[in-house]
């Protein structure tokens, strides 16, 4: 995968590293900050494959993607799966209980009905999953952003990088520790010109639909959500944030302070 890049020196002890590329259907933008050259690139080099490893395990419109065979296979037999994407599943049958079923990676299976996700079945133990119906498919697109800026965050954080922003299209973005400009980093809200967030070791995720882009679907109904207002949430980690944010948007208000707590995260459109 290729990637663009500028260095930049501006003061005697101050450096940033830019760089953008695209994957998962966005665009990817991230700031290294006091680093030579040379390392931010070895740092690239590390961030870009798991990326675009991640990308080829979970794309479910990769006929390749491991993903994709099991939508095609697992409701004949249970199939053998790599145990990284067996933990995918089993977190987020985890998050489907935890947020009382708003959020759901079956909502996109043939004939959907709630509760669908019950027929997942996976063994943890052999490495196996099963789709108990049909017309069972999994669609990760609700999660697997947050969990690969996760990962990113782990790489930089491992290779000693303790400033730094990471931004999936805007819907998911991760500041660490200060831009080298001030405290913090500083985020427009998407779909806002005037406000804005800090963010010091948060993440910030966007969610919901809007009038060109429909995708969020109500786990009750099996349907599009109505409104197309998005909600933003801040929480320590981007996976979290990526489960909470689509929580909201399907939930009734009564219960977002529940999921807020729940999910140690706080709404920016709402009072949790």
């Amino acid at each position: 995968m290729w990637y663009q890049s500028i260095f930049k020196q501006i003061n005697q002890t101050q450096t940033i590293f830019y760089a953008w590329f695209n994957a998962m259907h966005t665009r990817i933008d991230i700031a290294l900050c006091n680093l030579s050259e040379e390392k931010s690139k070895n740092l690239l080099d590390e961030i870009v494959p798991e990326v675009s490893r991640i990308e080829k395990m979970t794309n479910r419109f990769d006929n390749e993607s491991e993903l994709s065979k099991l939508n095609l296979i697992a409701a004949i037999e249970p199939v053998y799966t790599t145990p990284e994407l067996v933990n995918i599943l089993h977190r987020c049958k985890g998050y489907n209980k935890l947020t009382l079923r708003a959020f759901d990676i079956t909502i996109n299976s043939g004939n959907y009905k709630h509760g669908f996700i019950n027929h997942l079945k996976i063994d943890t133990l052999a490495n196996t999953i099963f789709y108990n119906h049909p017309d069972l498919q999994i669609d990760l697109n609700g999660f697997i952003k947050g969990y690969t800026l996760d990962n990113v965050r782990n790489i930089i954080k491992k290779n000693d990088c303790y400033n730094a922003l990471i931004n999936f299209g805007n819907s998911s973005v991760c500041g660490i520790g200060n831009h080298p400009g001030g405290e913090g980093w500083k985020i427009n809200l998407p779909n806002s010109t005037n406000d804005f967030v800090i963010l010091n070791d948060e993440c910030l995720t966007t969610s919901g639909n809007t009038s060109k882009y429909q995708h969020i679907k109500n786990p009750e109904t099996g349907e599009y959500c109505n409104s197309n207002e998005t909600i933003s949430v801040i929480t320590e980690n981007a996976t979290s944030g990526e489960v909470l944010s689509t929580a909201l948007c399907v939930s009734e208000t009564k219960l977002h302070k529940m999921l807020c707590e729940k999910l140690q995260g706080r709404s920016l459109n709402l009072v949790c």
